[in-house]
């Protein structure tokens, strides 16, 4: 028998198989032991993390405190708004991990109260859905109505999507769920401030969409309004959408710029929950 004691070699935990993997963990003044074959899994959630886990995503085993976010836009962005913020997320051990799509339910039974006894936030988008009332589902819902529902005002309760509600009931002391009123970008549109450099950033990649875009976005009456606008108009267009990977890139580094520019509520929150600062 062959037996590895690594402090820090995701490289090791990455061609694991997970009975293999044992961590020892610090959490609250004290070690313990944690054996990932004791987690149990829903069907199929373990095979796929055993997939997913590649030599940076294995970093988790290793972490004293995680963010996982959705993908790469989010991945630059979170870690420029946490500068901006005011949290040193390296200073602090957190590891910014992103699962590539919405497979968190697949990383999450490692964490928690019955896991991993370590800080863990996530950033999801909240995917608002339409309500409907009961008895009226073949009744044709009002077209303002569900604008709004889709494309809700900055602070406004949402319906949050099926996938995002699942994820929040895994919620625990350690584990904490954090989402704005749709997307991350949606969400950034609807600071005023953030307009201006989001507009500046697309205008690094696409000079004419963002001149044309700027016009349309100044035209609108109200603040939902604008930053509706200006968000249909890089990501569901009739064609050649923006990508958000390279407007995430690109919005990253006008921020690090030092450009005016707001962190969301529910962001700094997560900042705050996996960093462990106390609010006043």
């Amino acid at each position: 028998m062959q037996l590895f004691v690594t402090s820090h070699s995701s490289n090791f935990a990455s061609n694991s198989n997970l009975d293999c993997l044992t961590c020892l963990v610090e959490s609250d003044n004290r070690v313990e032991a944690f054996f990932p074959r004791d987690i149990r899994f829903e069907k199929g959630k373990r095979e796929k993390l055993e997939r997913y886990l590649d030599v940076t995503r294995a970093e988790l085993f290793f972490a004293r405190r995680v963010v996982f976010v959705e993908g790469a836009a989010e991945l630059m962005l979170v870690d420029a708004l946490a500068t901006l913020a005011g949290f040193d997320l390296r200073s602090h051990g957190v590891s910014l991990i992103s699962v590539e799509g919405l497979n968190f339910d697949s990383f999450l039974p490692l964490f928690g109260e019955k896991s991993l006894n370590i800080p863990v936030a996530l950033i999801t988008d909240a995917d608002p859905q339409p309500q409907v009332v009961e008895g009226e589902e073949d009744e044709e819902e009002d077209e303002e109505d569900k604008v709004k529902a889709v494309y809700p005002a900055l602070g406004e309760n949402v319906v949050v999507s099926r996938n995002t509600a699942k994820v929040k009931a895994l919620e625990d002391y350690y584990v904490k769920i954090f989402h704005g009123v749709k997307t991350l970008e949606y969400d950034l549109a609807l600071y005023e401030n953030n307009r201006e450099a989001m507009l500046t950033a697309l205008a690094e990649l696409h000079p004419q969409i963002a001149k044309s875009l700027r016009r349309v976005v100044d035209a609108q009456a109200d603040n939902t309004c604008k930053a509706r606008e200006l968000f249909r108009g890089m990501f569901e267009r009739s064609h050649n959408n923006v990508q958000k990977g390279s407007f995430g890139q690109a919005l990253a580094q006008v921020i690090r710029k030092g450009i005016d520019f707001e962190v969301p509520g529910y962001i700094r929150s997560a900042f705050e929950h996996v960093c462990q600062v106390e609010k006043h």
